[in-house]
């Protein structure tokens, strides 16, 4: 038994007060309506035709809900249409369009019927009818909506197992949801315990330890590259006394600060035809020494190799004759080899573009579901086209308990063909 009555003389269809209710008083009649729906569904029914009309309103303010058997065309399509009435539902879940043994109708669909009652009411926009969302569903998941909003998205699911199965089970879902949205508020709004003891000072070990590392650090960094530098090369000089080769520094300055003091190094001496022109110089008088004699009488210097010269090396002593050679600067890129031609990587072609589809238009009458090579594509109407790749498709519509209708179409890019069927 459901707990309805036959509308009377002084009760009113949902639909004619509609517009003069507050938002206080929508939710007043929802949450009477749901109590309704719980209880037929706990008694292992389930009601089928919740609309603006078969809702009603008492001048007591009782909410009603019209017998199943004054509105069994509302139920399904394949009644409506034995009965002769148009079946425009709302409210009607997506199965109680068609006859599908893996998809009936039920409790979930009256969940569904509830949620977009629900819709329409709070929102003031009613729901598109299910083929209609089909297509283009208007309706997204919000994440960020309210435990309300929440169970009523999921009641609108077009797929009948994404829904909660029952009113007990959609208002508990919705409990959930105010509960969850309840004590995100409460810790908010509470504020967050202030720590009233101090923080305990560090130890004197441990700033002794941080002064000991700063100060290796300056010292490591002053001996380490402030406090060093290159030393300059140095120039073996042949010496005229002993015959040996002492080293001559070249260009050696005084140490600086913070670094060890380096030997002096004597100056070099000079060859004995040198110190001897040197000697008959008169300060204040031009040498009367030859210049060419002088010049012939140092020790001659070679130049070093050009395998060495190539990398700023100088090169070996021969027969008492040192070669000095200033250092060359490395070059910084090697020529490339003469004639080698740069590889180029293939550049791979455009794929070409896939060809334009064609279209492919429907009439069915009074209506049926369209299949396009065993895949369903909606119910026509509303659908009025189908948008198909080149080649031969086979397409076949189906009408409740009538026999089906099935025909091959020959689809070219960027045509039109068309399907024209009545089922009698």
């Amino acid at each position: 038994m459901t707990r309805s009555s036959s509308l009377g003389t002084t009760d009113r269809p949902l639909s004619q007060v509609l517009d003069s209710l507050l938002h206080e008083q929508r939710q007043a009649v929802l949450a009477q309506v749901a109590a309704h729906l719980r209880y037929v569904h706990d008694q292992q029914q389930w009601y089928g035709a919740l609309g603006l009309d078969t809702v009603v309103l008492t001048d007591a303010g009782q909410v009603r809900l019209l017998p199943p058997e004054q509105c069994e065309h509302k139920r399904s399509l394949a009644q409506s249409l034995q009965q002769g009435r148009p079946f425009d539902e709302p409210c009607a879940a997506p199965e109680q369009y068609v006859q599908d043994p893996l998809r009936p109708p039920g409790p979930w669909s009256d969940v569904y019927a509830y949620a977009a009652l629900s819709w329409h009411l709070l929102t003031g926009r009613p729901v598109p009818a299910a083929p209609w969302r089909q297509l283009s569903d208007p309706i997204a998941w919000d994440e960020e909506a309210d435990g309300s909003m929440q169970a009523m998205l999921r009641g609108l699911s077009l797929d009948p197992t994404q829904r909660p199965q029952s009113m007990s089970a959609y208002a508990k879902l919705q409990a959930l949801g105010e509960r969850r949205e309840q004590a995100f508020a409460d810790t908010k709004d509470e504020p967050l315990p202030v720590l009233a003891a101090a923080r305990r000072p560090a130890p004197l070990w441990l700033a002794g330890v941080m002064v000991l590392v700063v100060a290796g650090l300056g010292a490591a960094y002053l001996f380490g590259t402030g406090g060093t530098s290159a030393s300059p090369p140095s120039v073996p000089v042949q010496s005229s006394r002993s015959g040996a080769t002492e080293p001559a520094a070249v260009g050696v300055s005084g140490p600086q600060s913070g670094a060890p003091a380096r030997p002096e190094v004597a100056a070099p001496t000079l060859p004995e035809p040198v110190r001897k022109a040197e000697a008959d110089v008169v300060p204040g008088q031009s040498s009367p020494v030859d210049a060419g004699k002088v010049l012939a009488a140092q020790p001659p210097v070679a130049r070093p190799s050009p395998a060495l010269e190539s990398v700023g090396g100088a090169a070996p002593e021969q027969g008492g004759v040192v070669n000095v050679s200033p250092p060359l600067p490395l070059r910084e890129q090697a020529a490339s080899p003469a004639g080698q031609v740069e590889q180029l990587e293939p550049v791979a072609a455009k794929p070409a573009p896939p060809p334009a589809k064609g279209t492919v238009v429907l009439d069915v009458r009074p209506w049926g579901e369209v299949y396009v090579n065993g895949r369903k594509h909606g119910v026509s109407p509303p659908l009025k086209s189908l948008s198909l790749a080149p080649g031969s498709h086979r397409i076949v519509i189906k009408n409740a308990e009538l026999p089906e209708y099935s025909t091959t179409v020959q689809v070219r890019s960027g045509r039109t063909a068309s399907v024209s069927y009545q089922f009698r």
